[in-house]
């Protein structure tokens, strides 16, 4: 949709070339024709988009926001754009001043989509590009070509705007410091390989594979030039698992006589894995189980049993000692440890829970009180160890294809990231900032890299590019380091030889490059872009296009009820210097998160002896002072809305009164401690109201009682006179351009309120207390009065003025007309009552046309007004 006026031509974006500058070089006796003037303007405006286009960049400024259209019965074909501005690639500033509304089914790639009967879930984004109107076209005085005397050309270029939809986009490239994964080399392994554990210290991988059905192998891998060597087990391996110093491999196998025995622990000396086990000792309850093994913070073994009744088992420092067993659950999936809180976590397939062991205790503790969803169907674990702040655990879903990220302390889901294959097994980067997620295709495997900091933020999470790293693909390992990926695959059925582990390499660019990056030239384009406002995912052509919901509807029901949402998260933003200032006070202000716990510092030297000497006792602290003036009443409710014809006449008459429950110096209310900030509908910050009317009096109850406690309402006000001396029990302030539909802030600075009684400073002086105003949570009057015990601090509330009971337009007497439409002031309702006179406005059309009402201040009092038929 094209934001044109009546009687334009419309014409092609301009290119986004820029320069070389050249400026009009003036001097006097020099002839000056259209090529100057179009020069002159060239000159600016390419200096201006060079600015916005080097400088700020692209992307959507403020405003702008997607949402549904008013009438449910239209959101099958509307969706609209709030007003705001953004910037385009070649730097041209795009405006938009009023909602915009456009029927997306006649777009082209619509149309195509219901002529092909298409029943495909698509994905759609709504954009704005930069569009120049040529406008008011006039009489040619002059043709050069002297062969047309009646040709026209435009007497302006109106910069406006068109909205546009871009049907199934190329997904966005990956954030600059995102984690590249590369393919850096398959290590033979001679047979399928199942599971692997890694030491970093003495750089060896162990691989268990599998030769046949009756015999395993363990494969010990050099890290550093990926050398080979196969140890046969002579049994079925299962699980294995390498000791925190690297000197013992455990190796969870089928008994070698007779496999329906329980399962065996073996422990291997890495140092000589062809000679027999060191130890071998059977798990007890493991038979026709699974048994996943893990270690302690400590160095002690974990081990879990998947059957029945589910047990995890302890092992002791000395393996010999028969393990401590505890009860967590059946069905168990996984086994991880998060040594910040000395927990082990295991998932249970069948209640689709989370179990939890306290290691020390070796006891269980209650599950997690929020689990993944019941539908769930978990795979595997990973501790997400956040540097500074508590683990996080993460839970991969196969048959969904989704990944829950949970908090640990209190329990509750973080949040979900969606997958187009199932995830069977996940890990987390060293410093918490990412996971890595093996997901399965068949027997396809890869592995792609997920946001956990984004996750954390509530934003959009999308896996990142998929790289495939060998068919049949069961575990993902994460070296220490963070830069490498060992993933043991099976290779392909029937293909002798063919598994393996894949090695992929980790690089992420430090976010101190970003700067850099700029060396290999200017960001620029070819062409002006639409500009993306909001994405809406899985639309079905006849979808009903809704806003999204807190918390957000299942896409599911979505999908069931022919209904999708506007995902305004998708845009690139290109923020204020003053929100950028905001944002950085904001985290100056509260601080980054705890930084690690460093190490223990070397101890001191042994201090001298101190003097023995005792002081005098020191004199009585001030303290809290419970005799200040504080805040009893408002007049207004707080966080409410005044939308009554009553409640609307009230506040014209009274205003706004606070009462308090000490008298105060009159002297001390004025717009300086009193003022009122305001919101008008369609923008973003409150103002202060200039015209403010601050009067001291005295609050009175029923029958004219003075209101001194807490409770009772306010029924009277009486003024006083402003004068040295005079004392006020409250406050009244009236606005002075009246109470327009709005959002209102009320704030009483208490520091510049001075009660009439004495109180003694700290040094021994005789003043005025000035008025407690810091209020408590909840509010008046739950906590009534106000106050913490000190002088000073301030108070604030907010309410709202919104639609109340329209005004006839052609009957309302002229009084009420400037009592509810007073911010458009007196000029312009002296204008209205004179052409009502000469005749009555017929509609909105009628009234706009005749008053001549800008676009805002008309939307600001279009539910406020209405146009009745003539009797």
């Amino acid at each position: 949709m094209s934001h044109l006026k009546d009687k334009t031509m419309s014409r092609a974006c301009p290119s986004c070339d820029i320069g070389p500058f050249t400026r009009n070089y003036y001097f006097t006796g020099k002839l000056l024709v259209e090529r100057d003037f179009t020069d002159e303007q060239s000159y600016h405006v390419e200096k201006l988009r060079h600015h916005h286009q080097r400088l700020h960049g692209l992307g959507v400024v403020c405003g702008l926001k997607v949402v549904a259209h008013d009438t449910p019965a239209c959101r099958d074909r509307f969706v609209c754009v709030t007003p705001g501005t953004a910037i385009d690639c070649c730097g041209h500033e795009i405006v938009v001043r009023e909602k915009a509304c456009i029927d997306f089914t006649q777009f082209a790639e619509i149309k195509q989509l219901k002529e092909k009967q298409d029943d495909q879930p698509h994905t759609l984004q709504i954009c704005v590009r930069y569009r120049e109107c040529p406008t008011e076209e006039i009489p040619v005085l002059y043709d050069e070509c002297g062969c047309d005397d009646s040709r026209c050309a435009p007497n302006r270029i109106l910069e406006s705007y068109e909205l546009g939809v871009i049907l199934d986009p190329p997904p966005p490239p990956d954030p600059f410091h995102s984690p590249a994964l590369k393919w850096a080399d398959t290590i033979p392994t001679f047979a399928p390989a199942q599971r692997a554990a890694l030491h970093e210290d003495t750089k060896r991988l162990y691989v268990l594979t599998v030769e046949g059905a009756s015999a395993t192998s363990v494969v010990q891998v050099n890290t550093t030039n990926h050398d080979a060597v196969k140890f046969p087990l002579n049994r079925v391996g299962r699980e294995l698992a390498v000791s925190q110093d690297g000197k013992r491999l455990y190796v969870v196998a089928e008994p070698a006589a007779d496999p329906t025995k329980p399962l065996q622990l073996l422990v291997l000396d890495t140092a000589n894995l062809a000679a027999a086990p060191l130890q071998t000792l059977d798990i007890a309850g493991s038979e026709n189980s699974a048994v996943k093994l893990a270690l302690a913070p400590d160095g002690r073994l974990l081990a879990h049993i998947n059957k029945a009744p589910g047990n995890a088992l302890i092992y002791q420092t000395d393996i010999t000692l028969a393990p401590k067993v505890v009860a967590l659950g059946a069905n168990l999936v996984d086994l991880e440890v998060s040594a910040e809180r000395g927990r082990a976590y295991a998932a249970d397939t069948a209640s689709h829970n989370v179990h939890v062991l306290n290691i020390a205790g070796a006891a269980s503790e209650p599950a997690l009180t929020n689990p993944p969803p019941l539908t769930s169907a978990p795979s595997a674990l990973a501790i997400v160890k956040n540097i500074g702040l508590p683990d996080l655990l993460a839970v991969a879903d196969f048959s969904n294809k989704k990944v829950y990220l949970l908090s640990l302390s209190p329990a509750g889901l973080v949040g979900t990231v969606d997958f187009t294959r199932n995830p069977q097994d996940l890990v987390a980067s060293p410093g918490g900032d990412w996971l890595y997620v093996l997901v399965r295709d068949g027997a396809a495997s890869f592995v792609q890299a997920v946001n956990v900091r984004r996750l954390q933020q509530g934003d959009p999470v999308t896996p990142g590019p998929a790289i495939e790293v060998g068919a049949g693909g069961n575990r993902i390992i994460v070296s220490p380091s963070g830069t490498r990926l060992y993933v043991p695959f099976e290779g392909q059925a029937g293909v002798a030889g063919d598994g393996g582990a894949a090695v992929i390499a980790v690089t992420e660019e430090k976010c101190g490059e970003i700067i850099w990056r700029d060396l290999e030239g200017c960001p620029t384009c070819d062409e002006p872009n639409c500009v993306v406002l909001a994405t809406i995912e899985n639309y079905n052509v006849g979808d009903r296009i809704e806003d999204q919901t807190d918390p957000p509807t299942d896409p599911a029901d979505d999908t069931t009820n022919k209904k999708t949402r506007i995902d305004n998260t998708t845009r690139r933003l290109l923020p204020s210097v003053s929100v950028l200032a905001e944002q950085v006070a904001c985290l100056v202000e509260h601080g980054g998160p705890q930084g690690p716990k460093g190490d223990k510092g070397d101890k001191g030297d042994k201090g001298d002896k101190g003097d023995s000497i005792k002081g005098d006792p020191g004199a009585p602290g001030v303290g809290l002072n419970l005799q200040l003036p504080h805040i009893i009443a408002i007049n207004w409710q707080h966080d409410g809305d005044v939308n009554t014809p009553e409640e609307r006449d009230r506040l014209d008459k009274d205003g706004l009164i606070i009462a308090f429950d000490l008298p105060v110096l009159a002297s001390t209310l004025t717009t300086e401690s009193f003022y009122v900030l305001r919101k008008m509908l369609g923008e973003r910050c409150f103002c202060e109201l200039s015209e403010m009317n601050v009067i001291p009096g005295n609050v009175f109850t029923d029958n004219q009682r003075p209101l001194t406690t807490c409770g009772q309402r306010i029924r009277g006000f009486q003024p006083v006179p402003a004068l040295p001396g005079a004392t006020a029990t409250g406050a009244q302030f009236h606005s002075g351009v009246g109470w327009p539909r709005a959002e209102y802030r009320v704030v009483v600075e208490g520091d510049f309120i001075l009660g009439d009684g004495k109180i003694k400073t700290f040094d021994g002086h005789d003043v005025n207390p000035a008025l407690d105003a810091n209020h408590l949570a909840p509010f008046l009057p739950e906590r009534c009065p106000t106050g913490n015990g000190t002088e000073g601090g301030e108070f604030k509330s907010w309410f709202r003025v919104t639609e109340g009971q329209p005004i006839d337009i052609n009957r309302a007497p002229e009084h009420d007309l400037l009592r509810r439409l007073a911010h458009l002031g007196e000029e312009f309702i002296r204008r209205i009552i004179g052409a009502r006179q000469r005749a009555p406005f017929r509609d909105e059309q009628d009234f706009r046309k005749r008053t001549r009402i800008s676009a805002t201040d008309w939307q600001l009092i279009s539910d406020s007004v209405k146009f009745e038929p003539e009797e």
